[in-house]
């Protein structure tokens, strides 16, 4: 591990659950179907992919909650508050939703899955590619270029 690939660490609304990260990671991908808008209550949800142990579970692992939706989507939220937390999926990857962490770091948009579904009211104001029937599955490690110490995610 270098210094390329920061350590990450996040929390749920309640901070009942707390979790870190290493690298390498992926790119924020920005998927807009029907199931993630229904998650976030917005019109996208952000995420970024590693490997599943590259995450380390620092306080409360037992305070998660899965909803079975079905085989390819099932996520995790927090019992107590509901904030989506780290998932964890069968092909050892983890997803990790970027508005749980708490590190602060500039991490780009990679691609924008499910573009073809979106919001109408929702705008894809950036120039990362947009797939229009892509699943999370269709990632690469690693692949981040990443700037520490950002005051802001971009």
């Amino acid at each position: 591990m270098t210094d390329e690939w920061p350590t990450l660490e996040g929390s749920c609304l309640c901070g009942a659950i707390r979790f870190r990260v290493r690298g390498p990671y992926t790119e924020r991908e920005v998927c807009h179907c029907s199931l993630c808008r229904k998650l976030s209550g917005g019109g996208f949800t952000t995420t970024i992919a590693t490997y599943a142990d590259n995450l380390e579970w620092l306080q409360r692992e037992a305070n998660i909650t899965s909803y079975y939706h079905s085989e390819i989507y099932t996520p995790n939220f927090c019992s107590t508050c509901g904030s989506p937390v780290p998932l964890v999926g069968k092909a050892g990857y983890c997803f990790i939703t970027a508005g749980a962490l708490d590190t602060n770091v500039a991490i780009g948009v990679s691609k924008h899955l499910f573009a073809g579904s979106k919001a109408e009211w929702d705008e894809i104001s950036d120039d990362a590619p947009g797939m229009r029937h892509s699943h999370r599955r269709q990632f690469s490690l690693p692949q981040a270029r990443m700037r520490t110490g950002s005051s802001r995610m971009p």
